[in-house]
């Protein structure tokens, strides 16, 4: 813009931005939204474009104003088109749509122009409106013509609209005079122009940015169209890095999902399906994110999200979980500070291991009031209990570099050990499960060698060993099955873990099946907690804040279904 002239000032509105409409003024004036009328009728418009190259076929003129038109004004004295050859012949009309705020002055051109020639089109100040207004500012613009059989193109429609950044696509232009296109730039890059059997433009598309891309296309003869942000370039989402937060909700539904992909990957009009059910309320917030609401499910478990853009098959982006429903929630007097490692129900008392430095041992309390437990005895060990299990009158101990201890609760008021025995080597006993007289222990080596399973004599005065069970990882709990072990498994390095697994050997330790339960690594203290459970072929797993529930069908091959974030660090689980 060279030489801008002021029209009006003085106003005292704040203006953070403005929109011309019509004869009116919109300012967006932070807290509020003000009018200004422009009691002046000025050109808003024109084509062609100054400096513009056109075929010499154009057919007419069109001069946009802010007021409809006094029809009368205009006139072949008021608007003018001059040539090489003096003022060419124009047959003029006014064009008034209040509907659509268009008013305009519509000149038809009587005979083709020259080719190569410079051409001036005026309008006077003369130029009133319907209220007598005279046009404020007159226009005087220039355009130049193109060689003879020149054309004009005019896009109509792009398709697809949305493309891949990563090029080699075709797209199908649609519009007018497209014949003699030779030349076309998608994003500023040139693109190569081709036409299908029938005759359609088509462009094969070079790499792109993300983010939408203007189209231009030049004829033959020179003249050229722009159609901005004719495509829209996105990024794959296959193979992308996407968040889902929060990742888990109630199976009511209604739970508000934002989706966060690493990349400009989402569309305008993406879809998002739960399974086979579509979202909610769907929001595009940005090419990079979304939100949406998750729908009713029949049931707690483990749900592929799905995002699915206009035009393309879905691509699954990751999971919700659909909680299990707490049922009770007791507040235990004492904890915190004390900490819980495992738990066991038994009838109205439970059973709870402390591996808490300084107060680690067990706890027993009277739980028919779930609302106000009754703590009824303790017992206090040296070192930390990570797992116990009880039988009748016996509770075993799974007691850290202590080994195994046999306590007798018979009386819970003042339980008291009546055995010890040490586990293999310097290995931590981690979690113990009775099954008849039989203990099975499970330990970790926190230096190089492999944790155990080892099988007690819970019947003898002695807690006689009568079996270990060698296993290619170390052991931090354990649930028994048919001549199955399905234990937690880690890599211990000392006071370090290298993630967890679920691990099924047989009773003689040989692996069946594996599935990674969380990758990250983290402290052998806070990862020894983990606790297993096995029912009916599905595995209720404890690890950090989430409860896991695996389909063990297939035991080779076991399935995630569900994982439940309960908000707070679990340990022990049992079966009511």
């Amino acid at each position: 813009m060279r030489d801008p002239v002021l029209l009006s000032g003085g106003n005292t509105e704040t203006a953070m931005d403005v929109l011309a409409v019509g004869d009116r003024l919109l300012l967006a004036g932070q807290s509020r939204l003000s009018e200004l009328e422009t009691p002046f009728m000025l050109v808003t418009g024109y084509e062609p474009g100054r400096g513009a190259l056109v075929p010499p076929s154009l057919a007419r003129l069109v001069v946009q104003v802010s007021r409809p038109l006094a029809a009368a004004s205009v006139t072949s004295d008021t608007v003018r088109l001059k040539g090489p050859d003096g003022d060419v012949p124009l047959t003029l009309t006014v064009r008034a749509d209040p509907a659509k705020l268009d008013y305009a002055i519509v000149a038809t051109l009587e005979e083709p122009l020259q080719a190569r020639a410079l051409y001036t089109l005026e309008v006077d100040g003369t130029v009133t409106d319907q209220r007598g207004g005279a046009l404020l500012v007159p226009l005087r613009t220039t355009f130049h013509t193109a060689d003879s059989g020149a054309r004009a193109p005019v896009i109509a429609s792009v398709s697809p609209s949305t493309v891949s950044t990563a090029g080699g696509q075709q797209v199908t232009v649609l519009g007018q005079e497209l014949e003699g296109v030779s030349a076309a730039t998608v994003g500023g890059v040139p693109a190569s122009v081709s036409r299908s059997e029938s005759g359609e433009l088509r462009l094969t598309l070079p790499p792109l940015p993300a983010g939408p891309a203007d189209i231009r296309l030049v004829d033959q003869g020179g003249p050229a169209t722009f159609f901005p942000a004719g495509v829209l370039a996105l990024d794959s989402l296959v193979g992308r890095t996407v968040t889902l937060g929060p990742s888990h909700g109630p199976v009511e539904g209604k739970t508000r999902v934002r989706v966060s992909v690493s990349g400009q990957a989402i569309a305008p009009g993406t879809r998002v399906y739960v399974g086979s059910e579509p979202g909610v309320d769907v929001d595009v917030l940005d090419l990079s994110s979304l939100e949406f609401s998750t729908p009713r499910a029949p049931g707690a478990g483990l749900v592929p999200v799905s995002l699915v853009r206009p035009g393309e098959e879905g691509v699954v982006v990751g999971t919700f979980s659909y909680d299990l429903p707490i049922g009770v929630t007791m507040s235990l007097p004492g904890f915190p500070p004390k900490e819980v490692s495992d738990l066991k129900l038994v009838g109205d008392r439970l059973y709870v291991g402390v591996p808490t430095p300084g107060a680690s041992g067990m706890e027993i309390f009277d739980v028919r009031l779930e609302e106000r437990p009754l703590r009824l005895g303790t017992l206090s060990t040296l070192d930390p209990v990570y797992g116990l299990d009880v039988d009748g009158p016996l509770a075993l101990l799974a007691n850290g570099r202590s080994g195994l201890a046999a306590v007798d609760v018979s009386h819970p008021e003042t339980p008291f050990i009546v055995r010890r025995v040490a586990t293999l080597g310097e290995t931590v006993a981690t979690g113990v499960r009775l099954e008849g007289t039989h203990a099975y222990v499970t330990t970790t080596d926190t230096k190089l060698a492999m944790g155990h399973v080892q099988v007690f004599d819970a019947a003898s005065p002695e807690l006689r060993l009568e079996g270990t069970v060698v296993l290619d990882q170390d052991a931090l709990a354990l649930d028994l099955g048919p001549e199955r072990l399905y234990v937690l498994t880690s890599s211990v390095q000392g006071a370090q873990t290298d993630g967890l697994s679920l691990s099924i050997y047989t009773r003689t330790g040989l692996l069946r099946g594996r599935i990674l339960v969380d990758a990250a690594s983290g402290f052998f203290d806070a990862r020894v907690r983990s606790r297993v459970v096995v029912r009916a072929k599905r595995a209720y797993v404890t690890a950090g804040d989430k409860l896991h529930v695996f389909d063990l069908s297939d035991e080779v091959n076991p399935v995630r279904m569900q994982a439940t974030d309960l908000g707070v660090e679990l340990s022990g689980i049992g079966w009511v």
